[in-house]
């Protein structure tokens, strides 16, 4: 349902509810299983590095008493890995280009 719903508004995966909270801190904290947070990564990979209104990371929100959380853990985990050096070197690329575009400016 939840791959349904992604595919038909996936900018959904994007939205906040009042408390901060993206689908994919919900997702943590209510026990879904892999294939949830795994739709969800997949749709927003960058949500691994969104923080809550309480300034949690989703991976911060597992519910640790569920039988999926290790395996839902292990699976943000790798994301992570292969996310994080894709963005830093975007960001990179975004800073780059804006002080060019600032100096040719000048």
């Amino acid at each position: 349902l939840v791959n349904e719903l992604l595919l038909l508004y996936p900018s959904g995966a994007h939205h906040k509810d009042n408390k901060g909270r993206l689908p994919i801190h919900i997702a943590c904290a209510s026990g879904a299983g892999e294939k949830v947070v795994k739709c969800l990564l997949e749709t927003y990979p960058n949500s691994i590095h969104e923080k809550d209104g309480r300034g949690r990371l989703p991976r911060e929100c597992l519910n640790r008493i569920d039988v999926n959380c290790s395996a839902v853990g292990a699976l943000i985990d790798d994301y992570q890995k292969q996310i994080s050096p894709v963005s830093q070197e975007l960001s990179k690329q975004h800073v780059s280009f804006i002080l060019k575009g600032r100096e040719e400016a000048r």
